[in-house]
């Protein structure tokens, strides 16, 4: 995927890989995250954490699939699942 290209000009099989890449990111991160908790390192909050670029989601829960986080709204109720794509909670 060069540079330029946008999600919506990727096709179908670039999307698919697209977010399978994402997770294999993303579950490394959070591997990372438990390893350095598990030795009692002090973590900043969020540190590890891959937040959605679409919502107001904070993490990425799921198994490569659409977000399962429950995200929280403004007044503190959950507003449901975040729904989106791994790739989404990588950033720019």
């Amino acid at each position: 995927m060069s540079a330029h290209q946008r999600r919506q000009d990727l096709t179908d099989e670039q999307s698919v890989v697209l977010n399978k890449a994402a997770f294999v990111v993303i579950s490394a991160r959070q591997e990372g995250a438990a390893m350095l908790r598990e030795s009692s390192v002090d973590l900043p909050d969020g540190w590890f954490s891959s937040p959605c670029a679409e919502c107001a989601c904070s993490d990425y829960a799921g198994d490569g699939g659409a977000c399962t986080n429950n995200v929280v709204g403004p007044e503190g109720g959950s507003s449901g699942p975040c729904g989106h794509a791994s790739s989404d909670h990588l950033g720019s």
